[in-house]
């Protein structure tokens, strides 16, 4: 599995059109804090998001910790994603290096 820090992540300007930064945390935990830019598809919703991100070439995804959008990530790639990255300690990452944050 691909993965990335959060200083990386920082430092990695997202283009839009062909990358994605998804969080798979519970809507109440997005809704608590996230990355700046990520869309919010719970773990258990993925398999009924894959048309629709199969459309980007770079899917990156964060949890609270890693291990959720760990999960996440193999499931996607095992669906045929081909470009699937997973940050490393996620949000709680993010927080501790004292990036903004979206609410």
């Amino acid at each position: 599995m691909k993965k990335i820090s959060v200083h990386d992540l920082h430092q990695h300007s997202l283009d839009s059109s062909n990358e994605l930064l998804i969080d798979v945390r519970t809507l109440s935990e997005h809704q608590g804090g996230h990355i700046p830019g990520a869309k919010n598809i719970p773990l258990d919703e993925l398999p009924f998001q894959l048309d629709w991100l199969r459309g980007f070439k770079t899917v990156y995804a964060h949890c609270k910790m890693g291990g959720r959008s760990s999960q996440g990530c193999e499931f996607l790639e095992k669906s045929g994603l081909p470009n699937v990255i997973n940050v490393e300690g996620g949000f709680e990452a993010w927080q501790k290096a004292g990036f903004d944050m979206e609410r």
